[in-house]
């Protein structure tokens, strides 16, 4: 056993030189250390080929800040001199007594009132009828100093206003017009005349005569009087 065992040991330990005289020794590297090491087609296309099965993860984008504008600071006011404030209140006070004297001077305006126009309803004259009409001088009697009894009842004194006309009916009407001042007049019968050898067509009352427009004292003048009806 023991010759074996050593026949087994020179047989490695022959094997084993042969071994070691086939193995070639590396060549020694070419490329120096500072220029870089150039990788194979296969590993260009296996490191590509993993890229692309990676996904891009998303870039985060900054927020951006608002940056706050700083206001502008005032500047500061110069304070009033004593002086300067004094003319102020001056300036105050002179203008309060202006306004007072404004309004006392100032006179107000008076109102405006509108004149309301009243228009005075004038009665309707009676449409009187003409009955007769005759021209000539009339005359004046009666007067309130002389008692004088009338035909149709009174006295001159407490009758002033008629006149006298023959066969008209007692408080008929009638209307005298002056030929000398155009004025008209409309009275009742009161009396009866006048007398024939006066040559007047009609007489007349103080107040009637008066109403003419004609002095007492002419005692007579022209007119045109009218027997009225209604």
């Amino acid at each position: 056993m023991g010759v074996v065992a050593a026949a087994l040991v020179v047989a490695g330990v022959a094997a084993g030189g042969l071994v070691l005289a086939n193995r070639s020794e590396p060549t020694p590297a070419t490329a120096s250390v500072n220029e870089p090491i150039k990788a194979t087609k296969s590993e260009t296309s296996k490191a590509a080929a993993r890229g692309a099965d990676r996904k891009a993860l998303p870039t985060a984008t900054p927020k951006a800040t608002a940056t706050k504008t700083a206001k502008p600071t005032p500047k500061p006011t110069p304070k009033a001199t004593k002086k300067a404030a004094k003319k102020v209140e001056k300036k105050k006070v002179v203008k309060k007594a202006e306004k007072k004297v404004v309004k006392k001077t100032a006179k107000p305006t008076p109102k405006v009132t509108k004149k309301v126009k009243k228009t005075v309803k004038k009665a309707a004259a009676p449409a009187w009828k003409v009955l007769e009409t005759k021209s000539g001088p009339g005359t004046f009697f009666g007067d309130a100093s002389e008692y004088q009894p009338l035909a149709c009842g009174g006295n001159s004194r407490t009758t002033t206003k008629g006149v006298a006309l023959w066969k008209i009916p007692c408080g008929t009407m009638v209307r005298i017009t002056s030929k000398q001042t155009g004025k008209s007049v409309i009275a009742p019968v009161a009396d009866r005349g006048p007398a024939s050898w006066t040559g007047a067509v009609i007489d007349m009352l103080p107040d009637t005569w008066d109403a003419l427009g004609v002095s007492r004292g002419q005692g007579r003048q022209e007119v045109t009087y009218e027997v009225l009806s209604k």
